[in-house]
């Protein structure tokens, strides 16, 4: 009777690794399924910084702070609220990225900088992209200003950002640093 708990216990303790094990191969695979089917590397991003955050302003008070920068590119106000996510976007959002051609007021994904950023294109240029996070707290100026960010370090713009699911990667990144 002992030995035929311990065999069970033994194909319990088995089919749990199968599953775990298979569970991890279905989520990779949906991943991979997902980056083709968008054209990029990195379909799924979690906002991991506050540097899209409007700081719980509302539109109208972040734009009275921030409007100088903006209107110094042409930038103006009825532009900028017909720009996608015209509020910003917060830390723990998820953002679901393609692959395309960014336009002014895109939020896209990109190389900079020795890690991935996540910001706002202000101007576009033959050579690439001048971006900057929405939030003027920690990011006064535009990337890299005057050099563009190349055309080769984009990876993707933002189609639809979900609020807050993100927030298991950002843990992750936040706990473990990854």
């Amino acid at each position: 009777m002992i030995k035929m708990e311990k065999s069970k216990k033994k194909k319990s303790r088995r089919n749990d690794i199968i599953e775990i094990v298979l569970a991890l191969f279905v989520a990779w695979a949906a991943y991979q399924g997902i980056a083709f089917a968008t054209g990029t590397s990195m379909p799924l991003v979690a906002v991991i910084s506050s540097s899209m955050d409007h700081n719980g302003l509302g539109f109208d008070n972040w734009w009275t702070s921030n409007n100088g920068f903006y209107e110094n590119l042409g930038i103006t106000k009825e532009n900028f609220m017909l720009f996608p996510y015209k509020n910003g976007l917060s830390k723990y959002d998820l953002m679901v990225v393609v692959k395309g051609e960014p336009k002014a007021g895109d939020v896209v994904i990109y190389q900079g900088f020795g890690k991935t950023i996540i910001h706002r294109v202000v101007s576009v240029t033959d050579t690439g992209y001048v971006t900057k996070g929405d939030n003027s707290r920690t990011n006064k100026v535009a990337d890299n200003y005057g050099n563009p960010i190349p055309k080769s370090a984009f990876i993707g713009k933002t189609v639809v950002a979900l609020p807050v699911i993100g927030f298991p990667r950002t843990l992750l990144f936040d706990i473990f640093g990854i």
